[in-house]
């Protein structure tokens, strides 16, 4: 009786340590997509106001405006990579 016992502690406390896990992973993976969605939304902006200067304005790219699409586009490429790694690890 002692045996099945103290294999029930065990149990409940290795339920104890799955949720908790479980807890932290829903956490994580709820930043990593706002992060990635903000990323998105950011890049989008961007592009949206190059196109607007170019199209309605008739003016040319500039090469800063280039850098901070490139910039965006690794943040979001970054931030992409990271979510993927985190649910490789799961």
């Amino acid at each position: 009786m002692d045996d099945f016992r103290k294999e029930l502690k065990e149990i409940r406390e290795s339920q104890i340590r799955m949720e908790s896990d479980l807890k932290y992973h829903i956490r994580r993976t709820d930043l990593l997509e706002k992060d990635v969605e903000v990323r998105s939304i950011a890049l989008k902006n961007e592009v949206d106001r190059i196109d607007k200067n170019v199209i309605e304005l008739g003016k040319p790219i500039a090469f800063t405006d280039v850098l901070k699409i490139a910039a965006t586009v690794a943040a979001l490429v970054s931030s992409i990579l990271v979510a993927l790694k985190h649910f490789k690890g799961l």
